[in-house]
């Protein structure tokens, strides 16, 4: 296993407060530290955290994973960090989950301004499959839906 590879793991209920403040820091809607909570305690989540050698919270990714499909919710990148290959590790740790939890078809919902993020879901293998109409707010814009199978 390479270094870079232990620094992914599941996401653990003392991570949801680092989670949060990323939250705050990168959406326009976060979501709460209770919310995140619950994730936790509910099977067909997925919480993973990419953490720097000090242990500190720098990305995560939040998925679920029910009835062979597979919804990518949330990534972040703590801004400091980006363009490091963290979202790629997160998104192979994706990957390893839905081959574990046998969900194959992914889907998510991006913002469609959103180009690195789209540029990272292409090279799993997603595609734009269609838009959602001022899905986004604060600034209102369209997503992107994004659906495939997802590949390492």
């Amino acid at each position: 296993m390479e270094m870079h590879d232990r620094m992914v793991r599941t996401a653990v209920l003392s991570d949801m407060s680092a989670i949060a403040g990323l939250e705050r820091q990168l959406f326009s809607d976060p979501w709460t530290e209770g919310m995140l909570s619950d994730c936790l305690c509910q099977n067909h989540y997925a919480l993973s955290v990419y953490v720097d050698t000090l242990q500190t919270v720098r990305g995560y990714l939040i998925s679920t994973h029910v009835a062979g499909e597979a919804e990518l919710l949330r990534i972040g990148v703590d801004p400091v960090c980006r363009r490091q290959g963290i979202g790629k590790m997160l998104m192979d740790r994706f990957a390893q989950w839905c081959e574990e939890r046998e969900t194959p078809d992914v889907f998510l919902e991006v913002r469609q301004s959103n180009h690195p993020a789209i540029a990272l879901y292409e090279r799993f293998g997603l595609e734009i499959v269609g838009r959602r109409k001022n899905y986004y707010h604060n600034p209102d814009e369209d997503a992107a839906l994004m659906a495939g199978r997802v590949a390492k």
